[in-house]
C-alpha cells in the first residue's frame, strides 16, 4: 500500500484508502459482536447487532422513524445552509478588509466561545419551541465558527497573488473578485465539510427540549425508557448520515478542485 521508506504523507491509492477504511468498520462490528453475544457486556448496555437490527425495522414500521429523519435532516441543512450564506461573504470581507476585522473580529471570537447548550432555556424563552427556535440554535451554533474559518482561509491567500493582480491592470476589487475568492474556494469547502458536523451536533441539542420529532427527540424518548437498542439506532443514523454528507464532501471537492489533489 505504501513504501516503508516513503510513509509520511506519502498518497495511496483509492482502492487502499477503501479497503482500509472497511477493514476497520469490519474490525469494530467483530469486536461488537464478540462483546454483545460473548455475553462481556449486559444486553442492556451494549445491545447485539441483531438486537439493533430489529429495533430499526420496529422503528421504521411503528414509530415513523422515516419521518423523524428526514425532519431532521431539514433542520441541520437549513441551519446550516443559512449560516453559509451569511458567513462566507462576512468572513472573506473579515480576512481581507482591516476595518472589516477591527470591526467585527473580536466580537464574533467572543461569540463563538458562548455554550450553546447554556442558550437553550433562552431560545425557548425568546423563540418558543418550534423549528424557529431549533434553526436558529444551528445557525448560532455554526454561524461564527465558520466566519472565522472563512476569514483565516481568505486571508492567507499568498499577497504575492495579489500583486501580480495589481501588475496585470486588476483593480481591489476585481483582485479580490477574480483572485481572492478563487484561491479561497477549496478551504471554503473544507471549512464547510467541517462545519456540517457541528451542524448535527447542535441538532440534538436543539431536539433534546421541546421537541416531538427528529432524530435527537427518538434518542431522548428511548432513553427515558430504557431502551438501549432504540437509543443506539438513532446514534447509529446520525453517524451514518455523517459519512453520507462527508463523502458527498469530498465527491464535490475532487470534481471541483482536481489540481489539490495529491
Amino acid at each position: 500500500m505504501f513504501h516503508k521508506k516513503n510513509w509520511l504523507r506519502s498518497a495511496i491509492s483509492h482502492r487502499s484508502s477503501l479497503k482500509l477504511a472497511v477493514s476497520t468498520f469490519i474490525f469494530a462490528f467483530i469486536l461488537w459482536s464478540v462483546l454483545s453475544w460473548g455475553g462481556l457486556i449486559k444486553a442492556y448496555f451494549l445491545p447485539s447487532p441483531y438486537s439493533i437490527g430489529k429495533a430499526f425495522l420496529r422503528m421504521i414500521q411503528e414509530q415513523a422513524l422515516l419521518k423523524d429523519i428526514i425532519v431532521s435532516c431539514y433542520r441541520a441543512l437549513a441551519g446550516f445552509f443559512l449560516s453559509a450564506l451569511a458567513a462566507i461573504p462576512l468572513g472573506i470581507a473579515i480576512g481581507n478588509i482591516s476595518y472589516t476585522e477591527a470591526l467585527l473580529g473580536s466580537f464574533f471570537s467572543f461569540l463563538r466561545y458562548l455554550p450553546i447548550p447554556a442558550l437553550v432555556p433562552l431560545f425557548i424563552l425568546w423563540f418558543g419551541v418550534g423549528d424557529i427556535e431549533k434553526l436558529i440554535l444551528i445557525i448560532v451554533g455554526v454561524f461564527f465558527q465558520l466566519v472565522l474559518m472563512v476569514a483565516d482561509v481568505a486571508g492567507n491567500v499568498p499577497s504575492s497573488y495579489i500583486e501580480v493582480g495589481y501588475t496585470l491592470g486588476a483593480s481591489q476589487k476585481g483582485a479580490l473578485r477574480d483572485i481572492i475568492i478563487p484561491a479561497s474556494l477549496p478551504g471554503i469547502l473544507d471549512a464547510l465539510r467541517i462545519t456540517l458536523g457541528w451542524a448535527w451536533a447542535y441538532l440534538i441539542v436543539a431536539e433534546v427540549v421541546g421537541a416531538n420529532r427528529g432524530l435527537g427527540f427518538v434518542i431522548m424518548r428511548s432513553q427515558r425508557f430504557l431502551l438501549t437498542a432504540d437509543v443506539m439506532v438513532g446514534v447509529a443514523i446520525f453517524g451514518i448520515l455523517g459519512i453520507i454528507f462527508d463523502l458527498g464532501f469530498k465527491l464535490l471537492y475532487r470534481r471541483l478542485f482536481p489540481w489539490k489533489q495529491k
